[in-house]
């Protein structure tokens, strides 16, 4: 079994996942790269560095389920779209996800530097203004 900790508000919390083995073979260089890879990036092991690359693969996963789906329930209502204005779209998802995904690791890296604040309703309100009035003036464009 490995266990995992999670830090919440005040407290930290257990996590315990039960592992199997699995062998895989891999050409030297590969093997080699995956040593490297998982030393530099501060991994435990190389099983930890696989793990984290098969998490990501997973959330990619999701992530194109969850166009699949936008973009069916878009066509439905935009039934004259062209393909290439599809394609465009599809591009301007992508990019916005993946900046969104990038930010959010950034902030998380951050927090786990001690670099972050305590978060007040103050500051809630001003993300949700902010946000409100940036969705009013794309509706307005668009």
């Amino acid at each position: 079994m490995l266990a995992n900790f999670a830090k919440g508000p005040g407290h930290a919390r257990l996590f315990i996942m039960a592992t199997t083995t699995m062998n895989i073979s891999l050409p030297r260089d590969l093997k080699r790269f995956v040593r490297e890879r998982a030393k530099s990036a501060q991994y435990s092991n190389p099983s930890d560095y696989v793990r984290s690359l098969i998490r990501d693969d997973q959330q990619r996963l999701e992530a194109e389920e969850l166009v699949n789906s936008l973009i069916k329930s878009y066509l439905k209502s935009h039934a004259t779209l062209a393909p290439h204005e599809l394609e465009k779209l599809r591009v301007e998802f992508w990019r916005r996800w993946s900046a969104l995904r990038d930010d959010v690791a950034q902030a998380a890296q951050s927090l786990d530097q001690g670099k972050g604040s305590a978060l007040s309703e103050d500051i809630f309100a001003d993300v949700k203004a902010r946000g409100l009035a940036k969705l009013a003036r794309h509706r307005k464009v668009g």
